[in-house]
């Protein structure tokens, strides 16, 4: 016969235990109720279960309690005081909890809270002062607290996502030198960003009604910028100077037309436009002398290779529909990729004989192109497609056959 517990039982001889988990499973059919008697386990500092139903309401005795972590808790709906010596609170897959009261959590640092759907209100967490990472999931939140920027003098990381109710945040702190924001479909406005000194990664990605991110041109240690699948419409941020530090660029999916002048970028090493079906022009990229990968695939409007750097090692130029020739590529002595799959316009490709550190080169589809100049002097050459390529004659490629080709 099974029994089924009614409550997670806490036994004598566990009074020294410091860590404590569990997790439901077959022997207990629904969540239950976490023992009164785990208040006696003094010495506790880490306590993690999935599929209970409520905590002790004197919680907050627990005074060497450090991690709280509670998953899959589905009819949780309140949580009691709990104790001010917490460092790490997690709750996953709350959906009944309304509320939360953090204000007494003066030492918390770490933050998750996740799948909390009835979760529409955060207040409390202006009070958390030393909070360094905060990680916020499919809440029903529309802002954060006007106060966060004064008080959160210590948060290092924050990452929000899935909040598809969110529209605006108001003033961040300085502190963060992460920022990550995605799939939060309502959000229409960021808040100047040009106080974040210390931002060293900023993704903003796929938030569907967002059209500018202002004080991008102050973020002295930036190094990584992700804007994906955000309908931008000006990045002129780019321009700026102080953006010495910046080393990644990826504006995929974004509705601007022209890139600003990118010639101050001195550190650049990798910009993707990938998709950005608006895009005329890309200005600067001569003078960037560390840009190892350029991506402007899918950018249907551009017209022209813009000029580039013979230290460009990846070149992708996919469904770049209107280029009718490509000769720039002909300098590029440190490419060791060059895609150009479906750049149905082509008629012609340049003489590749400069490319000897060439390794893949794709061009599926090219339907137009008749021949690959001096393409059997290509030593390095391990991978060829020309999948598509309807009227291309290949030339005799034993000495590239025996090098794995």
């Amino acid at each position: 016969m099974v029994h089924h517990l009614e409550e997670v039982p806490i036994s004598r001889g566990m009074k020294k235990l410091e860590v404590l988990s569990g997790n439901r499973n077959r022997w207990l059919s629904r969540e239950v109720p976490i023992s009164d008697e785990v208040l006696s386990l003094s010495s506790l500092r880490v306590l993690r279960f999935r599929g209970i139903k409520s905590l002790p309401v004197s919680m907050s005795v627990l005074s060497c309690l450090q991690t709280l972590h509670l998953g899959d808790c589905q009819n949780l709906q309140t949580l009691p005081e709990l104790p001010s010596s917490l460092i790490s609170l997690t709750i996953e897959a709350s959906s009944k909890l309304t509320s939360l009261n953090l204000a007494n959590l003066v030492n918390l640092k770490t933050l998750h809270l996740s799948q909390a759907s009835e979760l529409k209100e955060l207040d409390s967490i202006s009070s958390l002062r030393k909070l360094e990472k905060m990680n916020l999931h499919s809440l029903k939140i529309y802002t954060l607290p006007e106060k966060i920027g004064a008080f959160l003098r210590h948060l290092k990381e924050l990452d929000i996502h899935y909040c598809h109710k969110l529209k605006s945040l108001p003033t961040l702190p300085s502190s963060p030198s992460v920022l990550r924001i995605g799939t939060c479909n309502s959000l229409e406005r960021l808040p100047d960003l040009s106080n974040l000194k210390n931002l060293s990664i900023l993704e903003v990605m796929q938030c569907h009604k967002l059209r500018e991110i202002e004080g991008l041109g102050n973020l002295l240690s930036l190094k990584d910028l992700r804007t994906d699948y955000c309908p931008l419409t000006k990045l002129d941020g780019l321009k700026s100077e102080r953006l010495k530090s910046l080393t990644v660029l990826s504006a995929a999916w974004s509705e601007v037309e022209r890139l600003p002048n990118l010639f101050k970028l001195k550190n650049l090493k990798s910009l993707s436009v990938l998709g950005s079906r608006k895009l005329v022009e890309i200005g600067g990229l001569s003078s960037l002398l560390n840009l190892k990968m350029l991506c402007i695939d899918n950018c249907r409007s551009l017209e022209l290779l813009p000029e580039l750097l013979p230290s460009l090692e990846k070149l992708f130029l996919r469904y770049c529909v209107q280029f009718s020739e490509i000769e720039a590529v002909a300098e590029l002595e440190s490419l060791q990729e060059l895609n150009i799959n479906r750049c149905r316009s082509l008629r012609k490709l340049p003489n590749l004989s400069n490319l000897q550190r060439l390794q893949r080169f794709n061009m599926r589809d090219c339907e137009s192109i008749v021949e690959i100049p001096r393409l059997e002097e290509l030593s390095s050459l391990q991978e060829l497609n020309t999948v598509g390529c309807k009227a291309l004659k290949l030339p005799d490629l034993s000495k590239q056959q025996s090098n794995g080709l």
